[in-house]
């Protein structure tokens, strides 16, 4: 699937999960995306990635997993002394 100007990967799991609900019940998809812009812009830029069952979807957004990233680490630092 392809969005010009925006896309919504809520919707295309909701698609597939109705999908598989009702013809592959113990089917799995999965699928990925990119959030572009065409002028260099801070925080415009990320994506993420879904895992579609007929009865669920887990995403990963990579913003997101990226915060936890640096607050797992800061907090890590913190908890030895290490500057980060």
């Amino acid at each position: 699937m392809y969005a010009e100007q925006s896309g919504d990967p809520d919707q295309v799991a909701a698609f597939l999960q109705a999908y598989l609900d009702k013809f592959n019940p113990t089917g799995v998809i999965t699928f990925s995306w990119a959030t572009t812009c065409s002028k260099m812009r801070v925080g415009e830029f990320s994506g993420g990635a879904a895992v579609v069952t007929a009865t669920a979807t887990n995403f990963l957004y990579a913003q997101s997993w990226a915060e936890e990233q640096v607050t797992k680490l800061a907090a890590s630092h913190q908890s030895t002394g290490l500057e980060p």
